[in-house]
């Protein structure tokens, strides 16, 4: 295994307690198994034909589970990319699998309890977990009051789901080997998704899905104008772009961080596969996040006038294979502006918008304490369309369920200004947490860890402007970024600092 600086010493390898662990664990199998058997003998007769595939798909899951009980750095790495590419979900839906991740969590649960680190251990209740569990129990105490306990148990349940994968991202990231490698993980899983949409368009090839990973949508583009939209394993182009605007500085900052060329040069491609992917989903909002990533990158990094000459040059070279309809689409947004404008074909989806915002905001008008329940805006959005003039049957079908497609006007509508400042605490605590970080690792002359955190900080405010246009719907790419950022300080907090600058934090005690 792996000493926290990062070197490997010598040890079993799979420990004592593993042993002890399954032993007791088939024996607590064997006598429930055979107690229900007693009382219901036909309770193993399984009248389920099992393919090829599915035959496969169970021997590679153990296979899965042997790699991370003995290689937790393996186990963290492939954690990351079920959860980037949604791998579980497109094995459910395309490959009608049971979910994948729910099983090897199992084994990751068990690698970080049977490996864990006391130096983490000790310091893991932070104040962003507990901003992060009071976040999950607000939304829990809102399915008491929601109308559609339906709905609000199904958000507060993928709201749990989304804080054990944090705590299992957190406790796997115990050195800076894997915290490095979570980094390219991210990396790398957005530029195969981004190559995958790339692909689909300059070969007109949208009828090729890749089994669920490259899904395509049809949707209104401008004026009356129809066409394929690259959606990614979301299904979704607007949340599809949204993710890889997360991966996007990772990467970039990946370029920064590393200091061999190959490395540099396949960082640098990573995040020009993903820049290009974001163009091609035709997403309005994360064009504009993608520059406001751009100025945060260039304030931070202040490049040379040769970087800045030379990304110049790339860009024109880029734009020359862009597809006319992004132009066509982006020049729409001249609506959002202030001011009259005569519009032959005004775009539907900005009124559609403007409505569900104003429904959103009377809604908390409403209900400005505790909201309306996790899940239910759109239980109430139909008693507010008449208020804000808004006509469903002209965008949709009535049985589609409505989205704030606001993130913070969304938490505000279903669980108040106690949601809100809870939030908004869990995003501050992530800043802070991130600054004392790189201030360490600044300190402890490890620059390397001190850029790839500010690329989490760049990372983070570029989720949370992109969330001005987008609900919260696969918010665990938010907790995956609260988890590394977690994960960074945590390290920092270990280091020993040489004595000329040791000295505690002035924005968090590493305590």
């Amino acid at each position: 295994m792996e000493s926290p600086a990062g070197h490997r010493t010598r040890s079993s390898a799979v420990p004592a307690e593993l042993h002890g662990a399954v032993l007791v664990g088939l024996c607590l199998v064997s006598l429930v198994v055979g107690f229900l058997v007693t009382r219901q003998p036909d309770l193993l007769h399984f009248d389920v034909r099992f393919d090829a595939l599915q035959l496969v798909c169970a021997a590679t899951l153990l296979a899965l589970c042997v790699v991370i009980l003995r290689h937790p750095g393996a186990g963290l790495s492939l954690l990351v990319a079920f959860v980037f590419l949604n791998l579980s979900q497109v094995l459910v839906r395309f490959h009608s699998l049971p979910s994948v991740l729910q099983f090897i969590t199992l084994a990751l649960v068990a690698t970080a309890w049977l490996k864990r680190d006391p130096g983490i251990s000790a310091r893991w209740l932070n104040p962003l977990v507990l901003a992060l569990l009071s976040y999950t129990a607000v939304v829990f105490v809102s399915t008491a009051h929601a109308r559609d306990r339906t709905l609000a148990d199904e958000s507060a349940v993928e709201a749990l789901k989304a804080f054990v994968l944090f705590s299992l991202i957190v406790a796997l990231t115990v050195n800076r080997g894997r915290l490095r490698a979570a980094f390219w993980t991210v990396a790398a899983s957005a530029a195969f998704l981004s190559a995958l949409g790339v692909w689909q368009v300059s070969m007109g090839a949208y009828d090729q899905q890749f089994g669920g990973l490259a899904r395509v949508k049809h949707a209104h583009l401008y004026d009356g104008i129809f066409e394929a939209r690259i959606a990614g394993p979301l299904g979704d182009p607007n949340f599809f772009a949204q993710s890889l605007l997360l991966a996007f500085p990772l990467a970039l900052y990946l370029w920064h961080a590393e200091r061999s060329w190959p490395k540099r040069v396949v960082a640098l491609g990573l995040a020009g596969l993903s820049a290009s992917a974001v163009a091609l989903t035709y997403s309005r909002g994360a064009a504009l996040t993608l520059a406001a990533i751009l100025a945060l990158w260039l304030w931070d990094r202040k490049p040379s006038w040769r970087t800045l000459a030379g990304g110049a040059v790339l860009l024109a070279l880029a734009a020359t294979f862009v597809p006319s309809v992004l132009y066509s689409r982006l020049a729409t947004m001249r609506e959002i502006v202030p001011g009259d404008h005569d519009l032959v074909h005004p775009d539907s989806s900005f009124a559609k918008r403007r409505f569900l915002l104003l429904g959103a905001w009377g809604i908390f008008q409403d209900h400005p304490l505790a909201g309306v329940g996790a899940g239910n805006f759109t239980v109430y959005f139909e008693e507010y369309a008449d208020e804000v003039g808004f006509a469903a049957v002209e965008y949709d079908d009535p049985e589609q369920r409505s989205y704030a497609h606001n993130l913070y006007l969304e938490i505000a509508s279903e669980t108040g200004l106690i949601g809100l400042i809870v939030f908004g605490a869990v995003v501050a605590w992530s800043f802070r947490l991130a600054s004392a970080a790189r201030r360490r690792f600044v300190e402890a002359r490890d620059v390397y860890l001190a850029s790839l955190t500010r690329g989490l900080q760049v990372s983070l405010a570029g989720y949370l402007v992109s969330s001005l246009f987008l609900h919260g719907h696969h918010l665990r790419y938010l907790w995956l970024l609260f988890a590394l950022i977690a994960a960074a300080w945590l390290l920092a907090a270990r280091i020993a600092l040489p004595a000329q600058s040791r000295r505690a934090s002035p924005a968090v005690s590493m305590a």
